[in-house]
């Protein structure tokens, strides 16, 4: 029975799927997708039938399969012959999380009893998903660069009301700020010394008069 099953053939590969790290001083972590988010998403986005259907077109499957039948047909042997899963340590057979779940690294296997069409379609797919990983890595930083943009325009329009407000303030408020406080007072000292040197010399005066 063994000799007269066919031949299957798995091809596999490993996508190594990080988190982007934006400063914490500028975005909260809330505002980050996790990465066990972020790969149910991207498998999502692969196995979807219009992915499946330019993965079929693209490695000829159908032709070189000789499948015959619905599209709908193709879509679901395709999806039976797909396996994809965290890739798990032979050693802990533990998940391969980085620190603080920040990496992880996902297994895609393919079958097919031609070793060469199962290679084919699993490159394809892992081009997919690496391709998926840095779109959405792309689109991450283009939000986080708008929302710092944002609010660097913010802070720019805050500082030139404030700089509009002490202005007028201080031309309101003329001299009687504390920081002219110090030339008041040595203006008034100069004005007592002038004070006291014309009345010594109004007192000189009249002393000459009388």
């Amino acid at each position: 029975f063994v000799a007269t099953m066919p031949q299957t053939y798995e091809a596999k590969g490993r996508l190594l799927i990080a988190r982007q790290r934006m400063p914490e001083d500028f975005v909260r972590p809330t505002s980050l997708e996790r990465v066990p988010d972020l790969v149910d998403a991207i498998i999502g986005e692969i196995l979807s039938r219009d992915s499946l259907i330019e993965v079929a077109e693209t490695t000829s499957f159908p032709e070189r399969m000789s499948i015959d039948g619905s599209m709908t047909d193709l879509i679901d042997q395709m999806r039976s012959r797909i396996t994809v899963e965290p890739d798990m340590d032979l050693e802990g057979n533990r998940y391969r999380y980085g620190a603080g779940e920040e990496i992880f690294i996902l297994a895609i296997r393919f079958e097919s009893s031609d070793p060469a069409v199962a290679a084919d379609v699993a490159n394809e797919l892992v081009s997919r998903f690496i391709s998926a990983h840095r779109h959405r890595q792309t689109r991450h930083a283009k939000l986080a660069t708008d929302f710092l943009r944002q609010q660097a325009e913010r802070a720019e329009a805050e500082l030139a009301e404030l700089r509009a407000r002490i202005t007028e303030f201080t031309e309101a408020h003329r001299g009687e700020l504390p920081s002219e406080l110090e030339t008041k007072l040595a203006r008034l000292e100069r004005l007592q010394q002038q004070s006291q040197s014309l009345a010594l010399q109004i007192s000189d005066a009249e002393g000459r008069l009388l």
